[in-house]
C-alpha cells in the first residue's frame, strides 16, 4: 500500500511539475521572456463578476461577452480560424475548456543598433499541450492560409527536416517562421533560417537562477502570467548612442542607467485581477529613488493631470490611482502593486465614455499632439525641468488645500 501511495503522489507530481512553464525550455541568452498557466476550464464567478461590471456600457463590451459565450457563432462565421485554435489549444466546441496548459516564450534582441544586426533575432514560443497533433495544426493552418492569406504573396507550409516552415511562393521569405511538435506540445521559432534556428536551439539553456528566469518562479496557478526584460541598463547603453540623447534621459530618469531587470506579472485574487512590476536596480537607495519617482508621478497624475482631463477632483481614475495602486522598496527592488476590481475597472471605463461623448471625439485623441508638442518643448528646456523635490512641493500644497 505504501508502495501505490508513493507512485500515486510521484505520479501527482510530475504531471504538476509538467504543467508548469520551465526556463530551461529556452536558450540561454533570451532576454525577454514569458511564462503562462492557462486557464483550462471557465470560471463562472470570474466570468459573471466581469460581465455584470462591464455590461451595458459599450456595445463592443457587450459584443465581445456575447462571442465569449457563444464559440459555435465563430465556428460558424470562421471555421478556419476555429479550426487552427482548436488544434493548437484543444479548445471545445462551446469553449468554455481546452487542453492547453502553459505558454513559454523567449527572446533575444540585436547586439548592437546597427539595422543589419538585426538579422539575428531570436524568437522561440512553446506551447504546452499533452493532447496536441501535429497532422491536425498542419492541416488547419494550410486551410487557414488559403482562405485568408494575400493572394499576392501566397504562403504554404513546407516540410524542411523535422520542421514545418511557412514560405512565400515567391521565396523573398527574410525570416523562418517554422514550428515541430515536441515533447510539450507545439514548438514555434523565428529565425534567419531553419538552420541557423537549429543552432540556437541546441545551445546551453536558460538556468533557473538566471534573471530573466524569474517569470517561471512566479507563475503558479491558473491566469497567472508574467515576463521579465533582462536589463534596461544594458539596452540602452547599448542603443542609447546618442550622447545629447542619453544626456536629456539621464537628466529626466537618472535612476534609469541603474535598473536591470525588470518583470511584470498578472494574476487573479478571487474575482479582482493583481498587476506587480517589480525592477531590479543598483543598489537600496536607486531602488528607493525608484520608488519615490514612480510615487510622484502617481501623484502628479490622481490629483493633477487627470481631475483637469475629466473636470471633476473625484475622477474614478484618480481615486483607483490612490486606492488600488501602491509602491514600496524592498531590498535594492522597487515594487507597484495595482488591484482592478470590476465595479473600479467599469467606473473608470464609463468615466472615459462620458468624456468622449461630452467632447465628441476618441478618447485617445482627448491627448492631441500639440500637447504632446508642448511637453516636448518643456523637456526640452533645461530650465523647464521638475525636480521630485519640486514636484512633491506642488502636491504638498495641493494636499493642504
Amino acid at each position: 500500500m505504501k508502495r501505490l501511495m508513493s507512485v500515486c503522489a510521484a505520479a501527482v507530481c510530475a504531471a504538476l511539475a509538467f504543467a508548469n512553464p520551465k526556463a530551461e525550455w529556452l536558450p540561454a541568452d533570451v532576454e525577454f521572456t514569458l511564462a503562462a498557466i492557462c486557464v483550462q476550464k471557465e470560471d463562472p464567478a470570474v466570468n459573471a463578476a466581469w460581465k455584470e461590471a462591464l455590461t451595458g456600457l459599450h456595445p463592443m463590451l457587450d459584443q465581445v461577452f456575447a462571442e465569449q459565450e457563444d464559440m459555435k457563432k465563430l465556428a460558424a462565421e470562421e471555421p478556419e480560424i476555429f479550426a487552427v485554435l482548436k488544434a493548437l489549444t484543444g479548445l471545445s466546441e462551446d469553449g468554455k475548456q481546452m487542453t492547453l496548459k502553459s505558454i513559454a516564450f523567449g527572446s533575444n534582441f540585436p547586439k548592437t543598433a546597427a539595422e543589419a544586426d538585426r538579422e539575428k533575432v531570436h524568437l522561440m514560443a512553446i506551447f504546452e499541450n499533452p493532447t496536441f497533433q501535429i497532422e491536425a495544426f498542419d492541416k488547419a493552418l494550410q486551410a487557414l492560409l488559403k482562405a485568408k492569406g494575400d493572394q499576392d504573396k501566397k504562403v504554404s507550409v513546407v516540410k524542411v527536416g523535422e520542421w514545418r516552415q511557412l514560405k512565400e511562393e515567391s521565396g523573398e521569405d527574410e525570416f523562418a517562421f517554422c514550428y515541430k511538435p515536441c515533447a510539450q506540445g507545439l514548438m514555434m521559432v523565428l529565425a534567419k533560417t531553419v538552420a541557423e534556428a537549429e543552432q540556437w536551439l541546441a545551445g546551453p539553456k536558460l538556468a533557473a537562477d538566471a534573471p530573466v528566469a524569474a517569470p517561471f518562479a512566479v507563475v503558479k496557478k491558473p491566469f497567472d502570467c508574467a515576463y521579465a526584460l533582462k536589463d534596461v541598463a544594458e539596452l540602452l547603453n547599448r542603443y542609447m548612442t546618442d550622447a545629447e540623447t542619453r544626456k536629456q534621459v539621464e537628466l529626466q530618469a537618472p535612476w534609469l542607467f541603474k535598473t536591470h531587470r525588470v518583470m511584470f506579472s498578472g494574476s487573479l485574487e478571487g474575482v479582482n485581477g493583481v498587476a506587480k512590476v517589480a525592477a531590479t536596480t543598483d543598489s537600496a537607495e536607486v531602488a528607493g529613488q525608484l520608488k519615490s519617482a514612480l510615487d510622484m508621478y502617481r501623484m502628479m497624475a490622481a490629483q493633477m493631470i487627470l481631475p483637469a482631463v475629466f473636470q471633476k477632483p473625484d475622477a474614478a481614475l484618480s481615486t483607483w490611482l490612490t486606492k488600488s495602486v501602491t509602491l514600496e522598496a524592498v531590498g535594492t527592488e522597487a515594487q507597484l502593486k495595482a488591484v482592478f476590481e470590476p465595479k473600479e475597472v467599469a467606473a473608470i471605463v464609463k468615466e472615459f465614455l462620458e468624456l468622449q461623448a461630452k467632447q465628441g471625439q476618441d478618447v485617445e485623441s482627448l491627448f492631441d499632439d500639440e500637447d504632446d508638442e508642448a511637453l516636448s518643448d518643456d523637456e526640452d528646456d533645461e530650465d523647464a525641468e521638475m525636480t521630485v523635490e519640486e514636484a512633491k512641493k506642488i502636491l504638498d500644497g495641493i494636499e493642504a488645500k
